[in-house]
């Protein structure tokens, strides 16, 4: 499979089944320059690596110089950080693939009903804040933990995570964290009756 990371440049892209294409988030510059063509195949794990909050816009995945030979639908698996809601076009008047954020979140809630790791690009044990399908974490998400989880409330650290920021709003749920170790990060607010449990060096 192909593994492309960060900004590249090259004559033209071609990405086959089962390809897996990590897109930094940075406005107009565009994570991939093509000076050919662009070709996709079904079934390309796509993500993207934020290089800071979230914000409403367009991000330019790849710049191709003549066509893009493909379907949008062979990428999959996408998640756009923070609950940002948006959608993968292809501008051919521009010569583009972006990522069109029309939402920028408002954070993802832990709903614990996967594998309770909390790690980045894990499973889906998240969902937007705002509501809609299962998400995964990603690095500068504003993270929510709330009385509305419908699984366990046993959240996992399985790595060093560094969200933005984390809100603990519980009133009826319990929460234990175990593992290591979250960053501290910019504001950490704690409201509700019910407790927060921190074992080992989960919050360090």
């Amino acid at each position: 499979s192909t593994n492309i990371v960060g900004t590249f440049t090259a004559g033209g892209f071609t990405l086959g089944a089962g390809s897996k294409v990590v897109a930094q988030l940075n406005g107009t510059t565009p994570a991939y320059r093509a000076s050919g063509d662009v070709a996709s195949a079904p079934s390309i794990a796509l993500s993207f690596m934020p290089l800071g909050p979230v914000s409403v816009g367009t991000n330019v995945i790849f710049d191709y110089g003549t066509n893009y030979a493909g379907n949008l639908t062979d990428f999959t698996g996408w998640y756009i950080p923070n609950g940002a809601q948006g959608d993968l076009v292809n501008n051919p008047g521009d010569t583009r693939i972006e990522l069109v954020v029309t939402n920028a979140g408002a954070g993802i809630k832990w709903n614990g009903t996967a594998d309770l790791l909390w790690k980045t690009s894990g499973q889906t044990n998240w969902v937007g804040a705002l509501g809609g399908n299962g998400t995964i974490y990603q690095a500068f998400d504003n993270v929510i933990f709330d009385d509305t989880a419908s699984g366990s409330t046993t959240v996992n650290l399985a790595e060093s995570v560094s969200p933005a920021s984390i809100t603990i709003t519980n009133d009826t749920k319990d929460y234990v964290w175990t593992g290591g170790g979250v960053s501290v990060p910019f504001s950490i607010v704690k409201d509700g009756a019910a407790l927060l449990t921190i074992r080992g060096t989960a919050l360090g």
